[in-house]
């Protein structure tokens, strides 16, 4: 006989729609889970599947469930940078995209991970490209918040600029040459 729940999890895994209807057919436990704690449809929604996806979601499979990390399908579909699955899950799947994990977190993780990555880099780039910036250090990134776009996951947040120590005064290229010369 088949274990047909460790074949959900195998063709999850690979993205067959046609497989998964199969092991669906034959019994398998639609929420059954690896010692990891990952269902199929976080294998899914790890590997971008989205047709996978969809089909579970339609067969009502527990889409709370947490793996070890605390983390849910949604989680996993915008770490892994699955777009695609990240939108069926919260327009098809009905999951909010503030959903939180056992440690209380939402997407954060994903807003802190851009800044991190992303914006505080580019920032410091335009310091080494002579603009005028101040320390990465010195900036302040609240009310960050995350959207989901056509094609897109905008995470937008306010700047706030405020040193720890000292003021800091910008002087105009132009006029600091003038400064020089005289």
């Amino acid at each position: 006989m088949e274990d047909w729940n460790e074949k959900l999890i195998e063709v999850a895994r690979k993205g067959s729609v046609e497989e998964l209807k199969l092991c669906l057919a034959n019994g398998a436990n639609i929420n059954y889970h690896q010692v990891s704690g990952w269902t199929a449809l976080m294998l899914a929604a790890m590997g971008g599947h989205v047709e996978v996806s969809r089909l579970l979601l339609e067969n009502r499979c527990n889409k709370d469930i947490t793996d070890r990390d605390g983390k849910t399908a949604l989680h996993l579909a915008a770490e892994y940078g699955e777009l695609h699955v990240t939108r069926c899950l919260v327009e098809e799947g009905g999951i909010s995209p503030f959903v939180k994990t056992h440690e209380d977190k939402a997407l954060q993780f994903l807003v802190d991970s851009a800044i991190i990555t992303t914006i505080e880099p580019m920032i410091n780039g335009l310091g080494t490209k002579g603009f005028p910036m101040p320390s990465t250090k010195d900036l302040q990134f609240q009310q960050s918040g995350i959207k989901l776009l056509p094609n897109t996951i905008l995470i937008e947040t306010d700047l706030k600029y405020a040193p720890k120590s000292t003021v800091l005064k910008f002087v105009p290229m132009n006029e600091r040459y003038r400064a020089n010369e005289i």
